[in-house]
C-alpha cells in the first residue's frame, strides 16, 4: 500500500483521479452486474422446478378430482404419471394428514410412514411448499420437493412431487462460471488500472524530462555563446602570463585560474552534450581493448589505489559506436576513483570486469568507495545531481543518455560504507 502511494504522488493526481474513478466504476458495474446476474439465475432456475412441480400437481388433481381412491390401484396411478411423460420427475407420491404413503410410483414405498418429525415441519408451512432434500441412499444427490394440498371426492390428501435438479445444476454452474469470468474480468481491470497508472508514470516523467532539457538547452546555448569567448580569454591569458612570470606564487594562481577555466568549460562541454541527440555511428571493435586504453590511463594516474582488469572469455568483438561507450567507461571509472578517494580504507580497489555471455557483453565497474544510500541511488542518475564538491552532476545522467541510445542495460548494486558496482549489459549488434 505503502509503494502504491508512492507511485500516486509521482504523477498527476487529476490524471491518475480521472483513471481509477473510471476503473473503479466500471469494476464496481461488473460487480454487480456478476452479483445479481448470479442470484437471478438461481432464482429462475428454482422457479422453474417450482413451475413444473405445480403443472404435475395440477395435472394430477385435473386427472384424479372425480375418481376415488378405491377406484385408483397402483397400475392405473402409473399409467397416469407415464402417459404425461415428465421431465426430470423422480418419484410422486400421495399420503395422507397421518403422514401414510397411500400412493407412491414406487409401489415398494405403499403403506410406509413419512418421518414425524418432517409431518410436524410440512404442517408448520403453509402448502405448497417447496425444498431441496438430499437423498439418504446417495448423500451427494439432491432432489427438489413440492409439497402440495390434493383434493379427492372423500379424502382430503397431500401430493408431493419429487424432481431431478440437473437443469437446476446445470443453470446454477453457468452462472457460476459467468460469474467467475466476471470477476476475472474485474481483476483485468485492475491490472489494466495499474499499467494506466504505470503508464502515466512514464509520462510524466518523459514531459518533466523534456521540460529540464528544454530549459538545459536554453542554458547550454547561452553558456555556448556568452561564456567560451570569455573562457577562451581566460585561459589565453593565464598561459600567456604564466609564460612571463617568473614568481612561483603568481604562476601557482595563474595555474589555478586555467584550471578552474578549464573546469567551466568541460562543464559547458557537458550540457551542450546532454541537451542534443545523441547520434549513433555503430563500428566494430574490440571491448577488451578499449576497456583496457581506458583502465591503463587512469591506473597510472591515481597509483594509490589498487586498479585491476579481469578478463571473462575469448571474443569481445562488438558493433557499437565506440567513441559513446568510451565516454560511458570513462565516466564510470572515474566516479569509482572519487568514490574511493573519499574513503578512509587502507586499502582503496577498484575492479574493472569484461565478460562474454554470447550475445550480450557485459562490463562491470566496482569500488570499495563510499557506497550509496537508497536515496542517492534514486537521484543518482538526475542532471545537476551529486554529492561531490566541484562535481557537475551530469557524469550519470550522460551515461544513462547514452546507455539508452545504445540499447544498454544499467544494473547498479550498492551499500553506504562498502562500495559500489555498476554493471552494463550492452548487445553483441546494435541494430
Amino acid at each position: 500500500m505503502e509503494k502504491l502511494t508512492q507511485i500516486f504522488k509521482q504523477i498527476n493526481f487529476k490524471s491518475t483521479l480521472i483513471l481509477w474513478g473510471v476503473v473503479a466504476l466500471a469494476i464496481f458495474t461488473l460487480f454487480l452486474s456478476a452479483i445479481f446476474s448470479y442470484k437471478n439465475s438461481k432464482l429462475l432456475a428454482q422457479k422453474a422446478l417450482d413451475d413444473q412441480a405445480m403443472m404435475i400437481a395440477i395435472t394430477l388433481q385435473g386427472v384424479m378430482t372425480y375418481t376415488t381412491l378405491d377406484e385408483i390401484n397402483y397400475n392405473t396411478f402409473l399409467n397416469i404419471i407415464l402417459s404425461q411423460n415428465w421431465e426430470n420427475l423422480e418419484f410422486i407420491m400421495l399420503y395422507d394428514e397421518d403422514g401414510d404413503i397411500i400412493l407412491h410410483s414406487n409401489p415398494e414405498l405403499i403403506g410406509y410412514k413419512i418421518d414425524p418429525e418432517e409431518l410436524i415441519e410440512l404442517k408448520r408451512h403453509k402448502l405448497p411448499y417447496y425444498r431441496f432434500y438430499s437423498d439418504q441412499e446417495e448423500p451427494y444427490k439432491q432432489i427438489f420437493l413440492a409439497d402440495f394440498n390434493f383434493y379427492t371426492q372423500k379424502y382430503n390428501l397431500y401430493l408431493r412431487v419429487g424432481l431431478n435438479i440437473n437443469t437446476f445444476s446445470f443453470i446454477v454452474k453457468r452462472a457460476q462460471f459467468l460469474f467467475l469470468l466476471k470477476m476475472l474480468a474485474c481483476l483485468g481491470l485492475l491490472i489494466a488500472g495499474l499499467i494506466g497508472t504505470k503508464f502515466l508514470i512514464r509520462y510524466e516523467r518523459m514531459e518533466l524530462k523534456m521540460k529540464q532539457l528544454e530549459s538545459i538547452s536554453t542554458m547550454s546555448k547561452i553558456l555556448s555563446h556568452e561564456i567560451r569567448n570569455p573562457l577562451g580569454s581566460i585561459k589565453g591569458f593565464s598561459q600567456y602570463l604564466a609564460e612571463k612570470i617568473t614568481e612561483r606564487d603568481y604562476k601557482r594562481y595563474l595555474g589555478i585560474i586555467f584550471n578552474e577555466a578549464l573546469r567551466i568549460e568541460r562543464l559547458t562541454d557537458e550540457l551542450i552534450f546532454y541537451v542534443n541527440p545523441v547520434k549513433i555511428e555503430p563500428k566494430q571493435f574490440d571491448l577488451r581493448e578499449l576497456v583496457e586504453e581506458v583502465w591503463l590511463s587512469f591506473k597510472d594516474k591515481y597509483p594509490q589505489v589498487d586498479v585491476t582488469f579481469f578478463i571473462k572469455g575469448e571474443d569481445f568483438s562488438i558493433i557499437t559506436d565506440p567513441d559513446k561507450l568510451k565516454e560511458i567507461v570513462v565516466n564510470l571509472i572515474q566516479n569509482a576513483f572519487d568514490a574511493v578517494l573519499e574513503t578512509n580504507q587502507e586499502k582503496k580497489k577498484i575492479k574493472v570486469e569484461i565478460e562474454d555471455k554470447g550475445e550480450i557483453l557485459r562490463l562491470g565497474v566496482i569500488d570499495n568507495g563510499i557506497g550509496m544510500d537508497e536515496e542517492t541511488l534514486k537521484k543518482a542518475f538526475t542532471p545537476f545531481f551529486t554529492t561531490k564538491t566541484k562535481g557537475s552532476g551530469l557524469g550519470l545522467a550522460i551515461v544513462e543518455k547514452l546507455c539508452e541510445a545504445m540499447k544498454i542495460k544499467i544494473k547498479v548494486q550498492t551499500k553506504p560504507g562498502e562500495g559500489t558496482a555498476i554493471w552494463l549489459e550492452m548487445p553483441r549488434f546494435l541494430s
